[in-house]
């Protein structure tokens, strides 16, 4: 679990920074409006959402019913809904990127951009948290 963690906050970090140094470095263009290092973050954002759900939607170990393991249950069942909601929104929001139809529209543009920054800035929220708290459990958590 602690390799998955630190692949959950390694990939918070890099969405965390292509998310805020894309607008500094890149200069959009009509044939470029965004750089291509996107199609790699989305590929470690999807990474992220899937390790993310599966980790969050297995049960902690000790089930006794002491508040310590409620605190648990709760933590990862807000995981849990996070990353569905994500994938939902990833899904949705990526298939729109094959739809030339759907995305010619300008109000269709703002709100494409605008998911992608819920998407983007939720990721790095929840992989980092996740990521955390899996280095931080123990071994036979």
């Amino acid at each position: 679990m602690k390799l998955l963690g630190i692949l959950l906050f390694v990939i918070g970090i890099v969405v965390g920074l292509q998310f805020v140094l894309e607008p500094i470095l890149h200069t959009a263009t009509p044939e470029a409006p965004f750089s291509s290092n996107w199609k790699y973050v989305n590929i470690a954002t999807m990474v992220a959402i899937v390790i993310g759900l599966i980790v969050s939607s297995l049960p902690p170990k000790k089930s006794d019913g002491s508040s310590a393991n409620c605190s648990a249950c709760t933590r990862n069942n807000i995981y849990c809904t996070g990353y569905f909601v994500l994938l939902l929104l990833f899904i949705w929001n990526y298939a729109q990127l094959f739809n030339e139809s759907y995305t010619e529209l300008a109000a269709t543009k703002e709100v494409h951009s605008l998911i992608w920054v819920i998407i983007d800035v939720s990721v790095v929220l929840l992989s980092i948290s996740l990521g955390k708290d899996l280095l931080r459990s123990k071994p036979s958590d």
